[in-house]
């Protein structure tokens, strides 16, 4: 956004659906994805569904052997972790706000369910912090002017699962991760394929 711009956000609350209707996505879910499948889940989500809902269709398809990674915040984020999604990744205020903990080393073991491989926080300017197969990793941002933050996080998600279908080491993955975010907020643009290189 430029200075003077006024933001507009089309949905003022997180839609609200019918149990039936969550019986219906989860089936979709189980349905279309296949062993070796990703399936993230980033941002809001509609409201409503069943207690537990997460957390049995996350086990459903990691069953099946697609890797799960789940970008959220609090209820959704919180059956993620018991679901034992293979990927957690939020920021640091939504970690303190979903696990009642301050500080991303206190909230970090809070968002590592059984079969977790990677909880991945991030820091805005100062990178994020990661722990995968129980190694504590970090990842500096670079220093950039911030034009606009929107979608960073979502860049970080994105070079996340690119390093993971690349088969980088995950140091690399967690650097370019941290580049990508900190070039998305000092762009007014999508991330540019070449983001993604050392």
């Amino acid at each position: 956004m430029r200075e003077g711009e006024e933001r507009i956000d089309f949905f003022t609350g997180d839609a609200k659906v019918k149990a039936r209707v969550w019986a219906e996505i989860g089936n979709y879910w189980r349905r279309v994805l296949h062993k070796g499948d990703w399936w993230v889940v980033a941002g809001s989500s509609a409201t409503g569904w069943p207690r537990g809902w997460w957390k049995k269709l996350i086990g459903d398809l990691q069953k099946k052997g697609v890797t799960v990674l789940v970008d959220s915040r609090g209820a959704l984020l919180r059956e993620a972790v018991q679901a034992g999604a293979e990927w957690i990744k939020c920021n640091l205020n939504e970690a303190e706000v979903t696990t009642g903990k301050q500080g991303v080393d206190r909230c970090r073991p809070s968002l590592k369910g059984d079969g977790t491989t990677g909880v991945v926080v991030t820091l805005g300017k100062e990178g994020l912090v990661a722990e995968v197969n129980g190694c504590r990793l970090s990842a500096n941002a670079p220093r950039v002017k911030v034009k606009d933050p929107t979608g960073a996080g979502d860049a970080v998600t994105a070079a996340l699962v690119y390093g993971e279908i690349q088969g980088w080491t995950i140091d690399k993955t967690l650097r370019i991760a941290a580049g990508v975010g900190a070039w998305k907020v000092s762009h007014e643009s999508d991330v540019p394929r070449v983001g993604l290189r050392d």
